[in-house]
């Protein structure tokens, strides 16, 4: 996360989206079995992953209005999108997994939205 707040273009790059989706994966099995406990380790994360998701979203929208829908069967699309759907289901898993409901909508929520809700504008 150091190196792509040094350079953007870091982050769009094939393998960091590869080594991404492989740490998203394994935090999502790390919750499956820690559960509610995660949420330090979440919490840690959680802003980034949301900061990466926004980013792949818009690198995402920039392929197709630059090569046209085609794009979207492109590998690095492809790519672009397992993480945005590991982030997803991360996220998904600690909610089925937390013991108490108000501190994901006063504290997890709102920030969720904030990311998710502009790819369906």
């Amino acid at each position: 996360m150091k190196q792509a707040a040094l350079n953007l273009a870091y982050l769009k790059q094939p393998a960091t989206a590869a080594k991404l989706l492989n740490i998203l994966k394994t935090n999502t099995r790390a919750c499956q079995s820690l559960g509610h406990s995660f949420v330090s380790q979440l919490g840690r994360m959680y802003l980034d992953m949301l900061n990466v998701y926004k980013v792949y979203s818009e690198e995402i929208s920039n392929i197709v209005s630059t090569q046209g829908p085609q794009a979207t069967r492109t590998q690095q699309v492809k790519s672009l999108r397992s993480v945005k759907s590991e982030t997803l289901r991360l996220i998904e898993t600690w909610i089925d997994k937390a013991e108490q409901v108000e501190p994901i909508v006063r504290d997890f929520l709102p920030p969720l939205l904030a990311a998710v809700l502009t790819d369906y504008k």
